[in-house]
């Protein structure tokens, strides 16, 4: 898959099978933002340093957008799409685990 290297803005963590683009920044209480369809982190860039003032915000792309692996064999169609609703939910709680140490 061709894409831009995580560099300083951010990483990539393994989940679910798939390289998930996260960017982290700030400290205080973890706030992670979730994109909508067919969005991806860079829809926060904006809100990102104001929000990091005071917490420590986490905002990644979700998989099949942005810098994220896209899942294999995946149709964007409407239930294709119901699956990967259910994939975000694991993500979501794949980077609050993170964010605990669990």
């Amino acid at each position: 898959m061709l894409r831009r290297s995580a560099g300083a803005e951010g990483r990539f963590r393994i989940v679910d099978g798939l390289d998930i683009y996260l960017r982290d920044e700030g400290q205080g209480p973890p706030l992670l933002l979730l994109h909508g369809f067919p969005f991806t982190h860079h829809s926060f860039r904006l809100v990102r340093a104001p929000l990091a003032r005071r917490h420590r915000v986490l905002a990644l792309d979700l998989p099949g957008f942005g810098d994220s692996d896209r899942p294999p064999a995946f149709a964007y169609d409407v239930v294709a799409y119901a699956d990967l609703r259910m994939r975000h939910e694991m993500v979501a709680r794949t980077t609050i685990d993170l964010i605990a140490g669990r």
